[in-house]
């Protein structure tokens, strides 16, 4: 009896994603930028994107360019910023981003993965703009500035948000906190929820 569940979970499974990978009908696609500016301010660190697959394991990095749109891949795969000392680059060829001491990420996953949206609506793309404040003892604090909206008719929307984010340590004291509150952190969703985010967000719908 064990195993026919076990297989009707794999079979289930595997259909699940198959599905997920397709692109529904009547729906067109929207594409999302994420863009980070003013690096400067980070001072003496330099910010990197490291992508996480669905199962933990580290799949790409690269180093977050002024302006440039941040691409985590695979449409589960999960992006962190992560910083790193510039003179701690200088003398290591490489970075064990999970293991290095120096090595400090944000502590939520940012969404730069565009979505399918039902034809009747007209939103045709979204642009996401993050700006590096500074740094406080060993973070580099950055927020969210800009989220606009741009439609087939030509209407562009544009929110002013002020939403902190922090790149630190977990073992930080309260003392090296900025005078904000730091975002929430959010538990991570197990395997089976982001499937299943994932193909509600390809019908035009928001996950919990």
């Amino acid at each position: 009896m064990k195993r026919y569940i076990i297989l009707s979970l794999l079979i289930t499974c595997l259909f699940t994603v198959s599905q997920a990978d397709m692109v529904p009908k009547n729906t067109h696609y929207v594409p999302k930028c994420v863009k980070f500016y003013q690096l400067s301010r980070a001072a003496n660190h330099a910010l990197f994107g490291v992508v996480k697959s669905v199962n933990g394991s580290i799949v790409n990095s690269f180093e977050i360019q002024e302006g440039k749109c941040l691409d985590k891949g695979y449409k589960f795969n999960q992006l962190f910023v992560v910083s790193v000392p510039k003179e701690h680059l200088k003398k290591n060829d490489s970075i064990d981003w999970k293991n290095d001491k120096s090595v400090i990420w944000s502590t939520e996953a940012l969404e730069t993965q565009g979505t399918y949206l039902d034809n009747s609506n007209s939103l045709k793309e979204e642009e996401i703009l993050y700006e590096v404040t500074g740094v406080t003892g060993n973070k580099v604090n950055f927020i969210q500035t800009l989220h606009t909206k741009k439609f087939s008719d030509g209407k562009v929307i544009t929110d002013t948000i002020s939403a902190p984010s922090t790149v630190e340590k977990k073992v930080s004291s309260e003392s090296s906190q900025p005078n904000y509150k730091t975002e929430t952190i959010k538990k991570k969703k197990c395997f089976w929820c982001r499937i299943g985010c994932g193909f509600k967000k390809m019908f035009g719908k928001e996950c919990n």
